[in-house]
């Protein structure tokens, strides 16, 4: 599974090599889709739907400013970018925020009072339009930045997936593995056992119809529902690949958080159905729903030092009998 941040820029098309020379700067940290690449605008549907699908789909996006128009006010005359492009930027800046929406401006631009006070990163045009020696330079402490914080950030969005691993990991995880912690015997299958060390397995779904109920019962291999009882809690399922047998000391448990299904439930009702009939738009999103909460469900355990031993990550397509579900 892809867990590269995603990133949107987008700019005039005169503009299209700046943003050509930023989405280079990424190399393959990222996955880039640049505005005119037909990555985002599809035939058939509006550039406003477009745009507005889209700033549900991508982690960041940098827009870029270009002196392509001219803006008059109070009897000044100024170069300014396009409306097209400024109006893309505030979509994104009001839909992700100040960290995720980036502006990249030409030295000397113009841009609307509303935006003053906010640090832009600029570059210059050299000799024959050619982008000067700094660019590089500034274009890369930007990436950076980004990419720092996208690897330590929770995201939340309008989308799910973050709450979902808040939940999950508050109403679960903690009960679960506080109690694992204490050691007490637990009780599988009517037999009472005494373990010395315990593994919990989250087993994430990798492709969200796998989490539809129909899909799990098939595709579960090698697995089998229990329900683990213990003293101070109640009856959790779990999953085992076996009963632990007489004298073995190690729990292994197995969860899958079926809570998933709500992005895929978000994600149908966000963008409308003969809208993901005609693109891939609908997987790009749940593919970013599904990073962002083993992101977010990372950060979280991370934080409980003593718990990160005990736990390991796995996805449900390891269990899959058949790729064709």
């Amino acid at each position: 599974m892809d867990k590269r941040p995603t990133v949107f820029i987008g700019s005039s098309s005169e503009g299209s090599p700046v943003a050509e020379a930023l989405k280079a700067q990424f190399g393959d940290k990222a996955v880039v889709d640049v505005w005119n690449n037909n990555a985002v605008f599809e035939r058939g549907v509006s550039f406003f739907e477009s745009l507005v699908n889209a700033s549900s789909l991508y982690d960041f996006a940098i827009l870029v400013f270009t002196g392509d128009d001219a803006t008059t006010s109070r009897k000044r005359t100024h170069a300014s970018a396009r409306d097209n492009v400024l109006f893309e930027y505030g979509l994104f800046l009001g839909h992700a925020g100040k960290r995720r929406a980036y502006a990249f401006v030409q030295d000397k631009l113009h841009v609307p009072s509303d935006l003053a006070g906010i640090h832009f990163d600029h570059f210059k045009f050299g000799a024959n339009k050619k982008l000067d020696a700094a660019f590089g330079e500034t274009a890369s402490r930007l990436v950076a930045d980004m990419l720092d914080y996208h690897a330590n950030t929770a995201e939340f969005s309008q989308l799910p997936s973050t709450a979902l691993a808040i939940g999950y990991f508050e109403n679960f995880i903690s009960r679960i593995c506080n109690q694992l912690d204490n050691y007490e015997p637990v009780t599988i299958k009517d037999r009472q056992l005494n373990y010395t060390s315990f593994t919990l397995n989250i087993v994430i779904a990798d492709d969200l119809r796998l989490v539809e109920q129909d899909n799990l019962r098939s595709i579960i291999r090698g697995l089998e529902q229990v329900k683990v009882t213990a003293s101070g809690f109640r009856d959790f399922p779990f999953y085992v690949q076996s009963v632990p047998a007489e004298g073995d000391t190690h729990l292994e448990l197995f969860d899958i958080p079926t809570t998933m299904k709500s992005c895929r439930r978000a994600i149908q009702k966000i963008f409308a159905s003969e809208y993901l009939g005609k693109n891939n738009l609908q997987k790009r999103a749940e593919q970013r729903e599904i990073s962002n909460f083993e992101h977010t469900l990372r950060l979280l355990i991370d934080d409980v030092p003593v718990w990160k031993p005990n736990i390991k990550y796995r996805y449900l397509s390891e269990f899959v009998r058949s790729t064709d579900t």
